[in-house]
């Protein structure tokens, strides 16, 4: 019987095997755990200059290290480095984007994407990078280039930020530029709020100056006018007379000539003596509103000013004319002749008033006023008004007018124009009220041919009126009879041959007479008719 056993070769065979596999194991897990470890000396130290990079803004540098992070093989991500890297590097690449259009000169964009950057709190690493990118845009790039309607919009996140350098002295320029960008979008509130800013917080710097003169055509600057002139701004001398003559120039272009006049007031009470007076003055002048606060504006130190109130009046009067108020222009004209009678624009005024259909109706009150005494101004007045009312068949009134010639200026080269009217026009109201016919006179010794005299005598109690109207025109007066009366019944048949006689010589012809009553004791003309002849 035979009997098998195992073979020690077989054995230790299967045992080298072992140790050979396990050996091998054991390398390449410690090759694994030496690259595990590579991996995270690496990563960590790519990380951590990575992130040093992105601190100082440099994600270029930034980006190349994450990137080497995220390009590595690793069985376990010990650190978690590459959910950091992705991390930091998505926050890179947009901060690295901006820095690519800074670095090219596109500063207005830039600009706008670092402040937005900043606003964004997920990259709070890089804030203060972007911080300090804005700090040197302000400080190397021109305002201009830096002011668009996108940056300027956040003026307030650049302010509440504290994101501008040194804003004493980079502020203002930058918001100038922007005043600039909204003037020419027409965004009035907005550059006139930034140019306010200049002026209140801002007031010695360079730009000041420039952020004074911007205003000055900005319709949001004029709404503001009466707040302004309680501010710091009004202190500035040329600012508030240049707004005020402005704001006017642009108010009246509107016809708002209710705020033009305010303007231009405001200048010319508060600063009579600027070199912008004389041209406020004169858009006062060119404003209908003026003519209505012509009262008002005797009372200023305005009309204070050469000139101006006698032109403001003529102006106004010639308006008024124009428009056929004609109560509005005699007061405008009568205002010239009675104030500034010696301006070189009376004679005008003087044209204007005879003109002027009210003038007739304020004879009576003119002929007490400075104006009346103008050497020619009543006659000319009474005369033509005088021919007004007798065109109207008004003959007490042209009478009236008539007679004021002869008897306050009987040298005047009108009277005896007048002397004919007046006659005329007694003769047509005696037609007109049915006057009493007298006998033609019976001829009684002889004269010149060339001369006849008629004799009139007034036995009458009252002074008369005798007109002669023919080949020659005369009014004459006669004195009443002292020793005369007035029947008021019977009285006798003839009357006495007493009272003041008149001798009238004429040209030979045809007359038409009146005789009339100028006054009578009972001071009551209606009970005593006029008579008439030829």
């Amino acid at each position: 019987m035979s009997q098998t056993t195992s073979s020690p070769r077989w054995r230790i065979v299967g045992q080298r095997g072992l140790i050979i596999g396990l050996a091998l194991a054991l390398a390449i897990a410690l090759a694994i755990a030496g690259y595990t470890a590579f991996r995270y000396v690496t990563d960590r130290a790519n990380y951590e200059q990575g992130l040093e990079h992105c601190q100082r803004g440099e994600c270029a540098a930034a980006i190349n290290r994450f990137d080497s992070i995220l390009s590595g093989w690793r069985l376990i991500d010990i650190g978690g480095y590459a959910d950091l890297a992705g991390q930091r590097r998505a926050e890179c690449v947009p901060f690295q984007a901006i820095v690519d259009k800074h670095e090219s000169g596109i500063y207005r964009a830039a600009l706008v994407e670092y402040i937005d950057f900043v606003q964004n709190p997920s990259s709070s690493i890089l804030a203060d990078a972007a911080r300090q990118r804005i700090a040197s845009l302000f400080e190397q790039v021109a305002p201009v280039q830096l002011a668009s309607q996108q940056s300027c919009e956040r003026v307030d996140i650049l302010r509440s930020q504290n994101l501008i350098p040194q804003p004493d002295v980079y502020a203002p320029s930058f918001y100038f530029a922007c005043g600039q960008v909204y003037d020419i979008l027409y965004d009035w509130e907005r550059s006139y709020e930034l140019y306010q800013t200049i002026l209140t917080r801002h007031s010695q710097h360079a730009v000041a100056p420039d952020a004074e003169r911007a205003p000055l055509d900005n319709p949001a600057a004029c709404m503001q006018h009466s707040a302004l002139q309680n501010t710091i701004i009004a202190a500035r001398p040329d600012f508030m007379p240049a707004l005020s003559y402005r704001c006017g120039w642009m108010y009246a272009e509107l016809k708002d000539w209710e705020n033009a006049f305010r303007m231009h007031e405001y200048a010319l009470k508060n600063y009579p003596n600027h070199s912008l007076a004389s041209s406020a003055a004169h858009a006062l002048l060119d404003n209908p509103a003026a003519c209505e606060r012509h009262n008002a504006l005797q009372k200023t130190i305005i009309a204070e000013r050469l000139d101006f109130m006698p032109a403001l009046s003529h102006r106004c009067g010639r308006m008024y004319a124009e428009q056929k108020d004609w109560e509005k222009a005699f007061r405008m004209h009568e205002y010239i002749l009675n104030n500034h009678p010696n301006h070189q624009l009376a004679a005008d005024a003087e044209r204007a008033l005879l003109d002027n259909p009210v003038a007739c109706e304020r004879h009576g009150l003119l002929r007490n006023a400075p104006l009346a005494g103008r050497p020619d101004l009543m006659p000319t007045l009474s005369y033509r008004c005088g021919q007004m009312y007798e065109r109207k068949k008004d003959w007490a009134n042209a009478i009236r007018m008539y007679e004021h010639v002869l008897n306050n200026h009987p040298n005047h080269a009108l009277a005896l124009d007048a002397e004919a009217a007046l006659a005329r026009s007694i003769l047509e109201r005696a037609k007109a009220e049915g006057a009493g016919e007298i006998a033609a006179p019976e001829p009684s010794g002889r004269t010149n041919k060339d001369i006849v005299e008629v004799v009139v005598q007034n036995d009458s109690p009252a002074r008369l009126r005798i007109v002669f109207s023919g080949p020659e025109t005369r009014v004459e007066e006669l004195e009443a009879c002292a020793s005369c009366q007035i029947y008021s019944v019977t009285g006798p048949l003839h009357c006495p041959e007493k009272g003041p006689v008149g001798r009238y010589r004429l040209a030979p012809g045809t007359y038409d007479i009146v005789v009339e009553v100028i006054e009578t004791t009972d001071s009551s003309r209606n009970e005593v008719t006029p008579w008439r002849g030829t």
